[in-house]
């Protein structure tokens, strides 16, 4: 009889030490340490346009840009500067005007576009023009949102 009765408190505690064993693996998680990622500059600089591809959205003076408008390049020479700087060219956008470059356009990160956004302006030919938007990566490859006012 004493070794049923050993057998049967054995028992019990074997079980509740599986028990135990389960809650902690159970409720024991996986840190959510997601470390931002850096932006790869070589996916975001090129040449942007609009083509259905999606790559480039935005408006001249609130009217959207349309499929074969030209095109915007976006080159960033030196990638060690902090802040980081780019070169960019409006070509065949804006009427009158062949080809407008923005220099040393700031890029700063930005949280809520989960990329990098950008605002300039110039004056060219006596025409003001400003530039703001965001550039980031979709499926490996840079989008980029620009809207152009221009002071006619």
């Amino acid at each position: 009889m004493n070794f049923l009765k050993y057998y049967s408190i054995m028992k019990k505690y074997l079980h509740a030490a599986i028990l135990l064993l389960l809650m902690v693996v159970t409720f024991v998680a996986c840190s959510d340490d997601k470390e931002p990622q850096e932006v790869n500059y070589y996916y975001i600089e090129g040449t942007y346009t609009v083509d259905g591809k999606s790559d480039l959205s935005g408006s001249l003076d609130g009217v959207p840009l349309e499929k074969g408008e030209g095109s915007i390049e976006l080159q960033v020479p030196d990638k060690d500067t902090d802040p980081l700087r780019a070169t960019i060219t409006l070509n065949n956008i804006i009427p009158g005007h062949n080809s407008v470059v923005f220099q040393q356009v700031e890029l700063t990160e930005s949280p809520d576009t989960e990329g990098l956004v950008f605002q300039s302006e110039k004056t060219e030919n006596n025409t003001e023009i400003s530039i703001t938007g965001s550039v980031k990566l979709v499926n490996l490859r840079g989008s980029m949102n620009i809207n152009i006012l221009t002071g006619k």
